[in-house]
């Protein structure tokens, strides 16, 4: 798949993450070694799949969705066979393009947390990993973790980096839009208008611009809407949840954020294979639980980080500090010990 090289960000969490795949197999060798090939490969994966959800539900989540969205959200209660795991056509055609707008028009590179950064515009990290071969896999990180992303803005959405210049080729003058991308594929869905979800959300009955000054405060992006669709009804998904003003705590708005921590409820509940719904033993989950971080994974997968802040989704400061990775918790794999010698048959 050629979108594994789509932006250099991207490119360097798939390249992390297949690595921490590979750790962990040599990890599981020294403890199992009579395990075959395919149940490493399996076990592994299992693993992986397990930080993935432990770190979205508890770190990421949070933190776009804001302490409400969160308790949205709530405790995992178990699995719940009723429930659909599917994700809703609203939630990937429109709410969760949110971050689109969290796009920056460059990519930052650092040889150090305190080195001035080196800068490329973000369409030349478009679908380069040459930058990753020449430049290394460090730099990127740091550039990630320290220089952090463009906060949502409901006046300049997005940013020209992916609004005019999106996949632009060298000679060629303009490249892509992909914001209005969105809004096309919204209607190539065939969702409903944005009014349609504030209402399913219980945010309002939307009869007339003023209706939606409480959720879209900034009255430029109002009379700009107002200007384009001449009735709110009209209005698509996708832009009307770009508009609107950001949650307490939170990277996007009301409309938004309840159409995510639904989805994203259910895509818990409804999961048979949730890495908490009997997948590990307890002292497997309490590893996971405790000792999983995205910083970790920086550490032991990056070419040669030795230093992370303590908590990479905020920038480092006085409260966030960077830290000697060997004081980062690590996944102890000791509970993955197969004491009994079994052995699995995946074959079929």
């Amino acid at each position: 798949d050629t979108r594994a090289n789509e932006n250099i960000h991207l490119l360097t969490l798939h390249t992390i993450w297949v690595r921490e795949h590979n750790r962990l197999v040599k990890g599981l060798t020294k403890i199992n070694p009579h395990w075959s090939g395919i149940r490493l490969y399996e076990e592994a994966r299992k693993i992986v799949g397990a930080m993935i959800q432990k770190i979205t539900f508890d770190e990421y989540l949070p933190k776009i969705l804001g302490p409400k969205g969160a308790k949205i959200i709530g405790d995992y209660k178990g699995y719940d066979p009723e429930t659909s795991a599917s994700i809703t056509t609203e939630f990937s055609t429109a709410a969760f393009r949110f971050a689109h707008g969290t796009i920056g028009d460059s990519v930052a590179m650092l040889k150090n947390y305190d080195s001035k950064p080196e800068t490329i515009t973000l369409v030349e990290a478009f679908f380069d990993p040459q930058l990753m071969t020449t430049k290394g896999i460090d730099v990127f990180i740091r550039g990630m973790v320290v220089n952090g992303n463009k906060l949502q803005d409901p006046i300049k959405p997005i940013d020209d980096s992916v609004r005019e210049n999106l996949f632009k080729k060298p000679k060629d003058r303009l490249g892509g839009d992909l914001g209005a991308l969105n809004i096309q594929r919204g209607r190539d869905h065939g969702l409903a208008p944005y009014t349609f979800y504030v209402k399913k959300c219980g945010l309002g009955k939307i009869k007339s611009w003023q209706d939606l000054a409480v959720l879209i405060r900034d009255r430029k992006a109002l009379n700009e809407l107002k200007q384009l669709y001449g009735n709110p009804d009209n209005i698509d998904l996708y832009a009307g949840g770009m508009s609107e003003s950001l949650v307490p705590g939170g990277r996007m708005g009301p409309t938004f954020r309840c159409i995510i921590a639904d989805t994203m409820k259910k895509v818990r509940l409804g999961d048979r294979f949730w890495y908490e719904n009997n997948q590990f033993s307890l002292n497997q989950i309490r590893e996971l639980k405790e000792n999983v971080s995205p910083g970790r994974v920086f550490c032991d997968n990056g070419d040669s980080i030795r230093f992370t802040p303590k908590d990479v989704w905020r920038q480092p400061s006085e409260t966030n500090p960077i830290v000697p990775c060997h004081k980062m918790p690590h996944l102890d794999l000791a509970p993955w010990r197969d004491e009994a010698g079994l052995t699995r048959n995946y074959a079929n």
